[in-house]
């Protein structure tokens, strides 16, 4: 019989593929939308979508991460806390990071272009992955 604990290593492990899968496709729409300018509202609504799986997705995330970080008393060890450290940044820096995108969406035929060209989804998505692994690393690994 699994513990409670495989359990919720499952729930976290599945919501994070749920939050990723999700959240790519938001990512995917980013590049495709910066080179369509006026014609991307399309793909800017469907970007908008991608919310309803990513935002609970990213919740039961954080709250089975928590459980299990009480469960296992991993709150006791430093990697944890680099871990929490590096997604609060990563969440503050794509929230900044994202704002043109956001931006875009409620702009008129005119204004779209410009939001959407100041938008960088490469470096986004590089910073994002970087900090994924090391997320990962940490997790994993559990090395201080």
């Amino acid at each position: 019989m699994s513990s409670l604990y495989t359990w919720l290593l499952f729930v976290h492990l599945g919501s994070l593929a749920a939050f990723l899968f999700a959240h790519g496709l938001a990512a995917t729409t980013a590049f495709a939308a910066r080179s369509l300018g006026a014609n991307s509202r399309l793909l800017l609504a469907l970007s908008l979508k991608t919310y309803y799986v990513a935002g609970p997705a990213f919740l039961i995330l954080i709250a089975s991460g928590v459980w299990l970080g009480v469960l296992g008393n991993w709150f006791g060890h430093l990697w944890i806390w680099a871990g929490i450290v590096i997604l609060i940044a990563l969440t503050v820096a794509m929230s900044a990071w994202s704002r043109p995108f956001h931006m875009a969406r409620e702009a008129n035929d005119q204004e779209i272009g410009e939001h959407l060209a100041r938008t960088r989804p490469a470096a986004m998505t590089w910073t994002g992955a970087v900090a994924l692994l090391a997320i990962l690393f940490l997790m994993v690994f559990k090395p201080f």
